[in-house]
């Protein structure tokens, strides 16, 4: 079954939008009417760089690729100057931008796990790392593999969302809201007052977000407003929360509250919070293994990155990857404390 007859036969309402972004909306009907033809050239196996956004056209042009066999790298404008990087370091053999293909020039010499995945021929999906150290690694999963995540169905949520179409977050919602029938809502603005005044002009339920961004919520006394009364749940990732914005939170809104915990190379966790005030979490699921290795946490997956494309590979003989998280244990439960570096180069 191809991935878009996957998310027609998932979605009950092709008619009904997935994402609203201000007057605009995107429904599986404006993907499916989309005119594909400038990407007919594109083989099984070829490395195409697609710049775009949560937007019918890119939406629909990143679904025709995967069903073709294609490796995609999406990317966004925002990350212009560093575009040269990305189609070097992933090996592109096109660009597409705007429904406009253009080929780049052929590389002698491929790393072998891009040659193994276009052996295989199933689809696959190159993504950059944004949290580590030094130059960005070219992240290339299986496709297939990679939407064994959304076998379960979840209870769909008004969302808004932060996340980008570069990111595996991004990627994560689109998806994940496609084949939930879920709605998702495009911020015009990301300041904690333009948040929460969405939040409550759209009756918004879910606010995924950062423990720096919900500080910024405190700071600006939004959380001592009606703006936020339709929120059934808070999560909050990507960096350390502390306890005190926690409690804050906590004190402030009767909803939910829940860590996330995720990464480009093994993907996003299901994650159970100890609770709404405490930051002790479980990782749980079928295809994940955890285990505490001298404080640190390691994580074993099979849902996992098939490697870095222009770095060393970062699993041990026994599959394990070194998240770099220190962690405190507390019977079955962890507390991620801290990182074994401190530098990193966005947060």
């Amino acid at each position: 079954m191809s991935l878009l007859d996957l998310l027609k036969e998932s979605n009950k309402d092709p008619k009904k939008p997935f994402i609203i972004n201000g007057p605009t909306s995107v429904c599986l009907e404006d993907i499916t009417n989309q005119e594909i033809s400038v990407i007919e050239e594109i083989k099984s196996g070829d490395v195409v760089s697609i710049i775009g956004d949560f937007d019918p056209l890119s939406i629909s042009n990143l679904i025709s690729l995967i069903d073709k066999g294609a490796i995609v790298v999406p990317l966004t404008d925002d990350t212009t100057p560093m575009h040269e990087y990305f189609f070097e370091n992933s090996f592109s053999d096109y660009v597409l931008k705007d429904n406009v293909l253009k080929k780049l020039n052929n590389h002698d010499e491929k790393p072998r796990i891009l040659e193994d995945l276009k052996s295989s021929g199933n689809p696959g999906l190159i993504l950059f790392s944004t949290g580590t150290t030094g130059r960005p690694k070219a992240i290339l999963h299986d496709f297939t593999n990679f939407m064994g995540r959304y076998r379960s169905k979840r209870e769909p949520l008004k969302t808004i969302n932060f996340l980008l179409f570069d990111h595996i977050g991004g990627i994560n919602t689109l998806f994940h809201t496609i084949i939930n029938n879920g709605e998702v809502y495009v911020p015009s603005e990301r300041t904690p007052l333009s948040i929460a005044k969405e939040i409550f002009a759209n009756d918004i339920e879910l606010l995924p977000t950062s423990p720096s961004f919900l500080r910024m919520m405190l700071i600006e006394k939004v959380f001592d407003s009606e703006l936020l009364k339709s929120l059934k749940l808070i999560t909050y990732g990507t960096e350390k929360m502390d306890i005190n914005t926690l409690k804050s939170i906590s004190d402030k809104i009767d909803c939910d509250i829940r860590q996330t915990y995720g990464m480009s190379e093994l993907g996003i966790f299901k994650v159970i919070t100890k609770s709404r005030s405490e930051l002790y979490i479980k990782i749980v699921g079928d295809d994940i293994e955890t285990k505490i290795d001298d404080g640190v946490l390691k994580i074993r997956s099979k849902i996992r990155m098939l490697g870095y494309l222009n770095a060393e590979d970062p699993f041990d003989a026994d599959g394990w990857y070194d998240t770099g998280d220190i962690v405190e244990q507390s019977e079955e439960w962890i507390k991620i404390v801290g990182r074994k570096s401190q530098i990193i180069s966005s947060g």
